[in-house]
């Protein structure tokens, strides 16, 4: 990162990866770094979050924000939820936004902004292709995969 031309985009497998480079980048002296949020953080409702586990679960992940967006219409402002996915959206904004270094998980980058993925040097860490099949486990009485898995 320190050396690059241009800011980096790291993808890693994992949430808890992804928080780890930050805090070792932030030890090295790397303070133009941000990371892309984790919904689990949010404290947003079991309800809301097994509607989004349901779109990942089709490989609909492209429309999860748009589906937060929407609930934001129907929820009252006095709403527990209306707050926490405001702010989620909010902080996804930002992260892709982001003109320094950005840290994400292989999932996110593959629902990353094209504008992103060109000011930036993309470098992917460890194999993608789980992400990217999404393949829990395969059941091999009946050799079909199960292509679901939790956000």
């Amino acid at each position: 990162m320190q050396e690059s031309q241009k800011p980096v985009l790291i993808a890693v497998p994992t949430h808890e990866l992804k928080e780890q480079i930050i805090r070792d980048a932030k030890d090295c002296g790397i303070e133009n770094i941000c990371g892309t949020p984790d919904i689990k953080i949010y404290g947003i409702s079991k309800e809301i979050i097994d509607e989004m586990n349901d779109i990942y679960c089709i490989r609909a992940g492209i429309y999860a924000l748009r589906f937060l967006s929407s609930k934001l219409t129907e929820l009252n402002r006095t709403s527990p939820d209306y707050y926490k996915i405001s702010s989620y959206l909010k902080d996804c904004k930002r992260s892709v936004r982001f003109s320094g270094h950005i840290i994400t998980t292989h999932a996110r980058l593959l629902r990353m902004p094209q504008m992103v993925l060109e000011s930036h040097e993309v470098i992917i860490d460890e194999d993608i292709l789980r992400s990217v099949l999404r393949t829990e486990y395969v059941d091999i009485k009946s050799e079909t995969a199960v292509y679901c898995q939790n956000i």
